[in-house]
């Protein structure tokens, strides 16, 4: 489970969630199926994202 930026007290935890984060990301690229749909979800509302999910799936 991720921990927000508020539950992240220790200096440089922040640092190394999101280099892990960035590691995952490379993964999921790499090892995806080409078939893969991806939503974006940066910077959007639950709402924005679960109305592209339909679309998205078929």
């Amino acid at each position: 489970m991720r921990r927000t930026p508020q539950q992240i007290n220790r200096r440089g935890e922040l640092e190394h969630e999101l280099a892990n984060s960035a590691r995952r990301a490379r993964l999921l690229d790499e090892r995806a199926p080409t078939d893969t749909v991806r939503v974006v979800t940066d910077g959007r509302s639950v709402v924005d994202v679960a109305e592209d999910v339909p679309a998205a799936t078929g």
